[in-house]
């Protein structure tokens, strides 16, 4: 994974075999090249074709590609939370809820909540939560139709990088010089 410094843009960069892939990152299938951080409370699985892929996508890069599989309905019937957590006030709390209505529709909820401070880090924070819930008409059938929404709410601090610390002058009592910690 690249990280934004350097010039490099924002949000996840997933690089395959040296090569980034980024404008090769799909979500069931069609291409989303938005630069964005993902989260993946609502992923079911990562696919990764590694090498040139231009054959099943299209413009494909030479690394490879990505595609997110979303949680989708199924005819089974199932709950699972999970909870996390750890140092540096660390919290998360996900849940998939799966609940077929019939043998033609079925409903799905997903959501996340977390929050985290950094270690050994000052005014450093990551707070987010979501939620996507979806519906499938024709769940065990041939064709289906699924309706699903995908929403996201991060409040975090964005972190420039390496801290720095001012140097205070004992004769002057000013700051003289900005230096790594």
């Amino acid at each position: 994974m690249g990280a934004g410094e350097g010039g490099n843009p924002l949000g996840d960069r997933p690089f395959i075999r040296g090569f980034d892939s980024q404008a090769s990152t799909f979500l069931d299938g069609v291409r989303d090249i938005g630069a964005q951080s993902r989260e993946v409370f609502a992923i079911e699985q990562i696919e990764v074709v590694k090498g040139s892929d231009s054959v099943n996508g299209g413009r494909g890069g030479a690394g490879g590609t990505l595609n997110l599989i979303s949680k989708l309905p199924t005819p089974d019937r199932f709950v699972a939370v999970s909870g996390a957590v750890g140092n540096a006030d660390y919290k998360r709390v996900t849940a998939d809820i799966n609940q077929p209505i019939n043998d033609f529709v079925g409903v799905r909820i997903n959501g996340m909540w977390h929050d985290q401070d950094i270690a050994g880090r000052d005014a450093v924070n990551a707070s987010r939560w979501g939620i996507a819930p979806s519906i499938k008409l024709g769940l065990t059938g041939p064709t289906s139709l699924t309706i699903s929404y995908y929403h996201l709410t991060t409040d975090e601090l964005p972190d420039s990088g390496i801290p720095y610390l001012l140097r205070w002058s004992r004769k002057t009592g000013q700051g003289v010089k900005l230096f790594p910690i």
